[in-house]
Protein backbone atom coordinates (compact mmCIF):
# COMPACT_ATOMS: atom_id res chain seq x y z
CA UNK A 1 0.00 0.00 0.00
CA UNK A 2 2.90 1.97 1.02
CA UNK A 3 4.82 1.62 -2.60
CA UNK A 4 1.55 2.37 -4.10
CA UNK A 5 1.29 5.23 -2.73
CA UNK A 6 4.62 6.50 -3.27
CA UNK A 7 4.22 5.27 -6.88
CA UNK A 8 1.01 7.51 -7.07
CA UNK A 9 2.50 10.74 -5.96
CA UNK A 10 5.24 10.23 -7.95
CA UNK A 11 2.78 10.07 -10.88
CA UNK A 12 1.04 13.17 -9.92
CA UNK A 13 3.91 15.49 -9.59
CA UNK A 14 5.37 14.30 -13.30
CA UNK A 15 2.01 15.10 -14.65
CA UNK A 16 1.82 18.43 -12.85
CA UNK A 17 5.48 19.25 -13.96
CA UNK A 18 4.34 18.13 -17.53
CA UNK A 19 1.94 20.61 -17.82
CA UNK A 20 3.78 23.42 -16.41
CA UNK A 21 4.04 25.90 -19.24
CA UNK A 22 7.44 26.04 -20.48
CA UNK A 23 9.69 28.92 -22.62
CA UNK A 24 13.09 28.84 -24.19
CA UNK A 25 13.07 32.31 -24.16
CA UNK A 26 14.53 34.71 -21.03
CA UNK A 27 12.62 37.62 -22.45
CA UNK A 28 8.73 37.88 -23.26
CA UNK A 29 9.51 38.64 -27.07
CA UNK A 30 11.93 36.90 -28.69
CA UNK A 31 13.84 40.32 -29.77
CA UNK A 32 13.91 43.74 -29.01
CA UNK A 33 11.27 45.88 -30.29
CA UNK A 34 10.05 49.57 -30.34
CA UNK A 35 8.56 50.68 -26.89
CA UNK A 36 6.49 53.71 -25.32
CA UNK A 37 7.61 54.18 -21.86
CA UNK A 38 5.02 55.79 -19.69
CA UNK A 39 6.83 57.91 -16.91
CA UNK A 40 5.74 58.67 -13.18
CA UNK A 41 6.22 61.75 -14.33
CA UNK A 42 3.51 62.22 -16.75
CA UNK A 43 6.10 61.97 -19.71
CA UNK A 44 6.15 59.08 -22.34
CA UNK A 45 9.62 58.18 -23.80
CA UNK A 46 10.11 56.14 -27.24
CA UNK A 47 12.60 53.74 -27.03
CA UNK A 48 13.73 51.92 -30.46
CA UNK A 49 15.11 48.31 -28.51
CA UNK A 50 13.13 47.43 -25.53
CA UNK A 51 11.89 44.13 -24.32
CA UNK A 52 10.12 42.55 -20.96
CA UNK A 53 12.50 40.13 -18.77
CA UNK A 54 11.02 36.78 -17.64
CA UNK A 55 13.13 37.14 -14.93
CA UNK A 56 12.00 40.59 -13.00
CA UNK A 57 9.48 40.84 -15.29
CA UNK A 58 10.91 44.37 -15.42
CA UNK A 59 11.66 46.30 -18.62
CA UNK A 60 14.87 46.11 -20.67
CA UNK A 61 16.16 48.62 -23.36
CA UNK A 62 19.27 48.11 -25.49
CA UNK A 63 22.13 50.74 -24.95
CA UNK A 64 24.56 50.13 -27.04
CA UNK A 65 25.85 46.62 -26.91
CA UNK A 66 24.58 46.12 -23.70
CA UNK A 67 21.41 45.04 -22.71
CA UNK A 68 20.33 47.30 -19.43
CA UNK A 69 17.77 46.90 -17.04
CA UNK A 70 15.08 50.38 -16.24
CA UNK A 71 14.33 52.10 -13.27
CA UNK A 72 10.92 50.51 -12.88
CA UNK A 73 10.59 53.60 -9.54
CA UNK A 74 10.36 56.05 -12.32
CA UNK A 75 7.96 53.84 -14.53
CA UNK A 76 4.26 53.65 -14.86
CA UNK A 77 3.55 51.25 -17.79
CA UNK A 78 4.91 50.26 -21.11
CA UNK A 79 3.39 49.86 -24.58
CA UNK A 80 5.14 46.89 -26.83
CA UNK A 81 4.15 45.44 -30.34
CA UNK A 82 0.75 46.55 -29.63
CA UNK A 83 0.25 45.08 -26.15
CA UNK A 84 -0.06 47.45 -23.06
CA UNK A 85 1.59 46.71 -19.54
CA UNK A 86 0.97 48.27 -16.12
CA UNK A 87 3.28 48.11 -13.09
CA UNK A 88 2.19 46.33 -10.80
CA UNK A 89 4.52 46.21 -7.59
CA UNK A 90 7.27 46.42 -9.54
CA UNK A 91 6.62 44.26 -11.94
CA UNK A 92 5.23 44.71 -16.06
CA UNK A 93 2.01 43.26 -16.51
CA UNK A 94 0.06 42.70 -19.68
CA UNK A 95 -3.83 43.79 -20.14
CA UNK A 96 -5.24 41.05 -21.64
CA UNK A 97 -8.31 42.16 -21.89
CA UNK A 98 -11.01 45.23 -20.86
CA UNK A 99 -14.82 44.81 -19.32
CA UNK A 100 -16.22 47.99 -19.05
CA UNK A 101 -13.76 49.89 -16.68
CA UNK A 102 -12.71 46.19 -15.22
CA UNK A 103 -9.29 44.57 -16.68
CA UNK A 104 -7.74 41.72 -16.28
CA UNK A 105 -3.54 41.54 -16.56
CA UNK A 106 -0.72 38.88 -16.63
CA UNK A 107 2.42 38.91 -15.02
CA UNK A 108 4.69 36.50 -16.90
CA UNK A 109 8.06 35.03 -14.91
CA UNK A 110 10.21 32.32 -14.99
CA UNK A 111 9.40 29.67 -11.72
CA UNK A 112 12.03 30.42 -9.81
CA UNK A 113 12.11 27.27 -7.44
CA UNK A 114 11.02 25.11 -10.49
CA UNK A 115 13.81 25.83 -12.30
CA UNK A 116 16.38 25.13 -9.52
CA UNK A 117 15.01 22.04 -8.97
CA UNK A 118 15.51 21.07 -12.52
CA UNK A 119 18.95 22.14 -12.54
CA UNK A 120 19.57 19.67 -9.51
CA UNK A 121 17.50 17.03 -11.37
CA UNK A 122 18.50 17.26 -15.04
CA UNK A 123 22.78 16.84 -15.42
CA UNK A 124 22.78 18.20 -18.97
CA UNK A 125 21.00 21.38 -17.90
CA UNK A 126 24.13 23.96 -18.05
CA UNK A 127 24.72 26.77 -16.40
CA UNK A 128 22.42 30.00 -16.38
CA UNK A 129 22.82 32.43 -12.80
CA UNK A 130 19.50 34.16 -12.50
CA UNK A 131 20.30 34.55 -8.83
CA UNK A 132 22.28 37.74 -9.37
CA UNK A 133 20.97 41.47 -9.15
CA UNK A 134 22.15 41.85 -12.32
CA UNK A 135 21.46 40.78 -15.43
CA UNK A 136 23.41 39.97 -18.64
CA UNK A 137 22.82 38.86 -22.12
CA UNK A 138 24.94 37.84 -24.46
CA UNK A 139 22.71 38.44 -28.14
CA UNK A 140 19.38 40.60 -28.83
CA UNK A 141 17.42 37.66 -29.04
CA UNK A 142 18.25 36.63 -25.53
CA UNK A 143 17.89 32.92 -26.48
CA UNK A 144 19.10 30.28 -24.46
CA UNK A 145 22.30 28.87 -26.41
CA UNK A 146 21.06 24.95 -26.21
CA UNK A 147 17.51 23.61 -26.21
CA UNK A 148 17.18 24.27 -22.50
CA UNK A 149 13.64 24.95 -21.57
CA UNK A 150 12.66 26.93 -18.24
CA UNK A 151 9.31 26.56 -16.21
CA UNK A 152 7.14 29.78 -16.63
CA UNK A 153 4.07 30.90 -14.38
CA UNK A 154 1.97 33.47 -15.14
CA UNK A 155 -0.05 35.51 -12.32
CA UNK A 156 -2.80 36.96 -13.07
CA UNK A 157 -4.25 40.41 -11.68
CA UNK A 158 -8.08 41.93 -12.16
CA UNK A 159 -8.54 45.64 -12.11
CA UNK A 160 -12.10 45.71 -10.16
CA UNK A 161 -13.87 48.72 -9.28
CA UNK A 162 -10.84 50.54 -9.30
CA UNK A 163 -9.08 47.91 -7.49
CA UNK A 164 -5.74 45.93 -8.24
CA UNK A 165 -6.56 42.61 -6.89
CA UNK A 166 -4.69 39.59 -7.57
CA UNK A 167 -6.68 37.00 -8.82
CA UNK A 168 -7.84 34.54 -5.72
CA UNK A 169 -11.21 32.81 -5.01
CA UNK A 170 -10.90 34.43 -1.32
CA UNK A 171 -9.94 37.72 -2.40
CA UNK A 172 -13.07 37.89 -5.24
CA UNK A 173 -14.97 36.59 -3.65
CA UNK A 174 -15.15 39.24 -0.67
CA UNK A 175 -15.59 42.00 -3.37
CA UNK A 176 -18.67 40.73 -5.36
CA UNK A 177 -21.81 42.74 -5.09
CA UNK A 178 -24.42 40.06 -3.66
CA UNK A 179 -26.65 40.86 -6.82
CA UNK A 180 -23.16 39.27 -8.97
CA UNK A 181 -23.43 36.16 -6.58
CA UNK A 182 -25.30 33.88 -8.29
CA UNK A 183 -23.54 34.51 -11.63
CA UNK A 184 -19.86 34.75 -9.77
CA UNK A 185 -20.32 31.03 -8.35
CA UNK A 186 -22.51 29.82 -11.76
CA UNK A 187 -18.80 30.34 -13.43
CA UNK A 188 -16.61 28.98 -11.15
CA UNK A 189 -18.88 26.28 -11.45
CA UNK A 190 -18.11 25.29 -14.82
CA UNK A 191 -16.54 22.18 -15.21
CA UNK A 192 -13.55 23.67 -17.35
CA UNK A 193 -13.45 26.51 -15.05
CA UNK A 194 -9.51 26.94 -13.66
CA UNK A 195 -7.79 29.93 -12.33
CA UNK A 196 -4.91 29.45 -14.00
CA UNK A 197 -7.11 29.98 -17.74
CA UNK A 198 -6.71 33.00 -19.01
CA UNK A 199 -10.24 32.64 -20.84
CA UNK A 200 -11.87 31.65 -17.37
CA UNK A 201 -10.69 34.19 -16.01
CA UNK A 202 -11.64 36.55 -18.42
CA UNK A 203 -15.22 34.87 -18.32
CA UNK A 204 -15.72 35.23 -14.58
CA UNK A 205 -14.37 39.07 -14.96
CA UNK A 206 -17.68 39.48 -17.61
CA UNK A 207 -20.08 38.05 -14.99
CA UNK A 208 -18.98 40.35 -12.49
CA UNK A 209 -18.61 43.43 -13.82
CA UNK A 210 -21.43 45.87 -14.39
Amino acid sequence: MRRLLTLFCLISSFVFASAQEQTTQLTLFNSFKPAVIHMASGKDIKHPLANISLKKADLLYLQGSFTMEANMDRILGVEISGKRFIKIGNQLAECLDTVGTNQLFCISIIDMPAFEQQQKNNKNITNLDLSNNQTSYATIDLEPEDDRTLPLIRVFYYRYNNEIIKVHEREIKRRVAKEKMHMYKSILALPDFSWTRRESLIKLLKAISD
